[in-house]
């Protein structure tokens, strides 16, 4: 059985992007869940308890200083 297309392999090279600085309210907001301890693998539960309970916290005292 003859074929009319033969398959040709095909490479695609790419550069990973450059990372992008982070903005000012991005800076705080990676302070605000280090302060709580919001990471990645809690819980839904612990999450929604942690931004209503610690995040104002956070704030408020950032607003004194």
């Amino acid at each position: 059985m003859e074929r009319t297309k033969t398959k040709q392999l095909r490479f695609v090279m790419k550069m990973r992007p450059k990372a992008y600085p982070m903005t000012p309210q991005q800076k705080v907001m990676k302070e605000a869940a280090e302060f709580c301890g919001i990471k990645p693998g809690i819980t839904r539960s612990e999450l929604v308890d942690k931004m209503i309970n610690c995040l104002p916290e956070f704030y408020a005292k950032r607003k004194t200083n």
